[in-house]
């Protein structure tokens, strides 16, 4: 007459051993953590360097008031948007700067960032656009910048004027 496989099974099980036979060792300690990468900086170079304004984009002064009413309304359109919901600090600042490059690139004069307005109306983006805005990258093409109407995001949004590009006679 055969085993069968519980048989088997039942031959090869072993008691555990009594607690106090079993001898705890020590756990090795901890690998050393590996440094963390550092995110790349993007290339914050500007398009165009002959463009230097002679003052920084300012917040809504600089604007010619007519132009901002119209914008505001819609009468004018908004040529691209970048939506920063949901990025982190140094991600929405890669972003931007990359985004007003490629606005400067498709010859764009008003674009829309909306930054969201965070906690308490005092969001991290929106308070940090405007710096962005006047980087020394970034200045030579942004004459200014104002908060959007309320239909476009409101405060948690900004309309930016950008310098038009020179063009190049060959």
């Amino acid at each position: 007459m055969t085993k069968g496989p519980l048989e088997e099974f039942w031959r090869t099980v072993k008691p555990l051993k009594k607690k106090h036979d079993i001898v705890q060792k020590p756990s090795p300690p901890p690998a050393p953590r590996a440094p963390q990468k550092q995110p790349q900086q993007p290339d914050l170079t500007p398009i165009q360097p002959s463009v230097i304004p002679k003052q920084p984009p300012q917040f809504l002064q600089q604007t010619d008031r007519k132009i901002a009413r119209k914008i505001q309304t819609g009468k004018l359109p908004i040529e691209d948007r970048l939506d920063l919901h949901g990025h982190f600090y140094q991600d929405a600042q890669d972003a931007v700067t990359l985004f007003i490059n490629n606005a400067i690139k498709n010859r764009y004069r008003w674009v829309l960032i909306i930054t969201g307005k965070g906690v308490n109306n005092a969001g991290v983006l929106q308070t940090s656009l405007p710096q962005w805005l006047t980087h020394p990258h970034l200045a030579p093409h942004v004459i200014s910048f104002m908060p959007a109407a309320q239909n476009d995001g409101g405060t948690g949004a900004f309309y930016v004027y950008l310098r038009a590009p020179k063009s190049h006679s060959q």
